[in-house]
């Protein structure tokens, strides 16, 4: 057995995957497993390279629809296999307990995910009758409770009972697959046993308060991105990239804060490399995903072993969620900061350092200070060149030229998004920001539709626009109020009418095509004129006006109101 587990660790077993949460939970399973025989390293498919991989590896995929997009960085001898999910029977107790014979509904992010777990809990408890949630279709007449896999913000308001079964988990088939592909032979006990430990493990990852918390790789050692990497099409984002240039050129340390999801890592890589010592290492290590006895150790190393600013001598060391960090231990980057120097664990002599600071919370800079996350003098190194990364919904002009860029790195610049899906997108809220975003984008491509419709998008879109309509009643009298006050309805339903007719036929106008259509209907504007009676209606959210080619349509909202004006005229 001893030269069977040497054998197997001259290769490592690379889990690739689009969201991070799953990739923790899938690899904190696998640990779990066969962590004492096996390396196992992780990565996203946003932070994929061809070095990630060695030909010798194997290749653990999410799902079978992100291999087209990570094949060219796979080495042609490197096995794939392929992930099947289970339920994760630990989590099942709630559904175990309930009298037999419910109506429960399932709810996933999208059609395929709901049949497979329908047909699952169909398998695995019998006793209760299972519907397909579908947001296209009206809500079943009789449901008594609501169960998803770690979907639950997925969940229709109207249900109050509600069951989180927690996400889908590897089974046992692909965990027989690894074993075969590294030639291992384990007792068929004590793989049962360990599978059901890691069961239970991650049941814990599922319900923590930050699942990727568990990630494997949270030591990062190279900056990949630049400067021309990030889309700034917004006002927001160009005054955000041209202050980052210029502290850049410094040498002073940087606090970048932002919601999740924003594109923090890639502003501070960016910086690294715009930088004088963008020859010299970034060194980034996230202080979420280790204990706090870990990161002290890690940083500044122990006894003969250097940490890791002393890796990022000459370069950048970035601290991912720097509050996270205790305090006694801000106070030693503080003193490095101050002195140029440390003192490893165990050792009392200096070590001279010199090394740029860059840092990053979720938090801004101000509930840093009131909660008393980060310590004075830390602050006072921090503030005077801190930034912060606009939310995604506060930066919409971005969302075509990052779907672009995306679609141009997965080299699938073909596929197209139709109106109504883009006017889905300009509606939603991303609360996972950009991320979301990249993963929603990937998603789509993994369809392989050269034309991606309403139909193709994740269910909770769908969903959400159904809410929305069923709750939020528009407000016509208010808007007819606001476009009286400019002294030109008749010439915005106009408008609004050109632009519906256009989304009919799944095409966007520019002025030019506007102005040449209401001349047929006898109304002349001149281009100033057209352009600020759009601008009223884009204020209202009855156009999404947009620059350049890409031209303008009409909203949902917009739809909404010139059907309540047709219907009021009628009566």
């Amino acid at each position: 057995m001893k030269a069977k587990r040497l054998m197997v660790m001259e290769r490592k077993l690379v889990v690739i995957a689009i969201q991070e949460e799953y990739l923790a939970i899938i690899s904190k399973q696998i640990k779990e497993i066969v962590g004492d025989m096996i390396k196992v390293k992780s990565i996203t498919v946003k932070d994929i390279t061809k070095e990630s991989v060695s030909p010798n590896d194997v290749v653990l995929l999410s799902g079978i629809f992100i291999k087209e997009l990570i094949l060219p960085f796979i080495p042609v001898d490197a096995r794939c296999v392929i992930a099947k999910r289970a339920i994760n029977i630990v989590n099942l107790r709630d559904l175990i307990d309930l009298p037999k014979g419910q109506n429960i509904l399932i709810v996933n992010d999208n059609r395929i995910n709901t049949k497979e777990t329908l047909e699952m809990l169909t398998q695995i408890l019998f006793e209760h009758h299972y519907l397909a949630y579908d947001p296209e279709h009206p809500f079943p007449e009789k449901i008594d409770y609501v169960v998803t896999p770690g979907e639950k913000h997925l969940v229709p308001k109207a249900f109050a009972k509600v069951i989180d079964i927690g996400p889908r988990v590897l089974d046992l088939e692909t965990l027989l697959e690894l074993f075969e592909a590294f030639g291992l032979q384990e007792q068929s006990s004590v793989f049962v046993k360990r599978y059901i430990k890691s069961l239970v493990s991650v049941t814990k990852v599922s319900y923590g308060n930050d699942p990727k918390a568990f990630l494997t790789e949270s030591v990062k050692t190279a900056a990949s991105r630049s400067f021309e990497d990030i889309v700034a099409s917004s006002l927001k984002m160009k005054e955000l990239v041209h202050i980052a240039q210029k502290v850049a050129k410094t040498h002073y340390p940087v606090l970048i804060t932002g919601e999740k999801g924003t594109g923090k890592t890639m502003l501070a890589e960016a910086i690294h490399n715009h930088s004088a010592v963008s020859d010299h290492p970034f060194v980034t290590v996230n202080c979420s995903m280790k204990n706090n006895e870990l990161l002290e150790e890690e940083l500044f190393g122990v006894d003969d072993n250097p940490g890791l600013v002393e890796l990022a001598h000459g370069g950048t060391l970035f601290i991912k969620e720097i509050d996270h960090l205790p305090h006694s231990i801000q106070k030693r980057v503080v003193q490095y900061l101050e002195n140029n120097h440390l003192f490893r664990i165990g050792k009392k002599n200096a070590i001279p350092i010199n090394v740029r600071l860059i840092a990053t919370s979720n938090s801004d800079l101000n509930s840093l200070v009131q909660s008393e996350a980060v310590v004075t003098d830390l602050y006072y190194y921090l503030a005077p060149f801190s930034m912060n990364v606009p939310s995604f919904n506060s930066r919409k002009e971005d969302l075509e030229p990052l779907i672009d860029a995306f679609l141009k790195q997965f080299s699938q610049s073909d596929v197209h998004f139709s109106i109504e899906v883009l006017e889905a997108f300009h509606h939603y809220h991303w609360p996972g920001n950009v991320r979301e975003l990249y993963n929603v984008i990937s998603y789509c491509v993994c369809l392989e539709e050269k034309t991606i419709t309403k139909a193709n998008l994740p269910l909770f879109f769908n969903g959400e626009v159904k809410e929305k309509e069923q709750d939020i009643g528009l407000e016509t009298k208010s808007i007819i109020e606001s476009i009286e006050k400019h002294g030109f309805l008749d010439e915005s339903i106009a408008i609004l009418t050109v632009f519906e007719n256009g989304k009919k036929m799944q095409k966007s106008f520019g002025r030019i095509k506007v102005r040449k259509q209401l001349e047929e209907k006898g109304i002349t504007l001149t281009d100033q004129q057209l352009r600020s009676r759009m601008e009223v209606l884009g204020d209202l959210g009855l156009l999404l006006v947009r620059q350049g080619r890409a031209g303008s349509t009409i909203s949902r909202e917009g739809s909404f109101f010139l059907h309540a004006m047709s219907a009021t005229n009628k009566k």
